[in-house]
């Protein structure tokens, strides 16, 4: 009754969905600014291969978080996949979700800054504060299907209701493993960037029968 979102007051999840989409890809277009063509000197003063090959940190933090919100932009999609409309409190959700989102070329600018120093307090503090981004987000994606759970009303007609407890349990186990992840950065930074791009294959994978479950 009350908690019941007046029809009037609601918008179709479409035009979240394009808003969100630009974000996203604004997102993952950001990330590779961060990427800078070295600077060799004149030619004959220094090898540009070299050059190119001593920012592999700047490569391997862009790929990890090039593949994190891609993966995290199909996840939104199979969330609001199975919304058929949308309300204010929804809307603002899924706006400090996309505030998460579009803070992560910050942090992997940062991330890929200090990996160049070595392992030290410098990088294991850039490690740690990628995972509290990362963590943010993950927390975003809980929120919103938590909300869904509480009015299911706004799921399509098709998805059970129990989907979005399904989910929340899904998406905190994102909160934990990401939670994991400030003890390693703390240990070694590079283990902590590996860690990333594990976690994001292991999403690729497990998105399958997720929705599976969802479905």
């Amino acid at each position: 009754m009350g908690s019941q979102p007046n029809a009037r007051n609601r918008l179709p999840r479409s035009r979240l969905e394009a808003f969100s989409d630009g974000v996203f890809a604004i997102a993952a277009t950001l990330l590779v600014i961060e990427v800078h063509v070295p600077d060799v000197g004149s030619p004959g003063s220094g090898s540009l291969a070299h050059a190119l090959l001593d920012q592999w940190q700047s490569y391997a933090a862009y790929a990890v978080s090039f593949a994190v919100i891609g993966i995290m932009w199909v996840n939104h999609h199979a969330t609001f996949d199975r919304v058929a409309s949308v309300d204010r409190t929804l809307l603002f959700l899924n706006l400090l979700l996309l505030g998460f989102v579009a803070f992560i070329p910050f942090p992997t600018a940062v991330l890929a800054t200090y990996l160049k120093t070595g392992v030290n307090a410098y990088s294991r503090t850039a490690a740690v504060f990628y995972s509290l981004v990362m963590l943010a987000v993950s927390v975003g994606f809980v929120l919103c299907w938590y909300y869904l759970g509480r009015h299911p009303d706004l799921l399509r007609a098709d998805v059970e209701p129990h989907a979005a407890r399904v989910a929340v349990r899904r998406a905190l186990f994102g909160v934990v493993v990401y939670l994991v992840t400030i003890p390693i950065a703390l240990i070694n930074p590079y283990l902590a960037l590996g860690a990333y791009a594990a976690l994001a294959l292991f999403f690729v994978f497990a998105e399958r029968p997720a929705r599976a479950v969802l479905d």
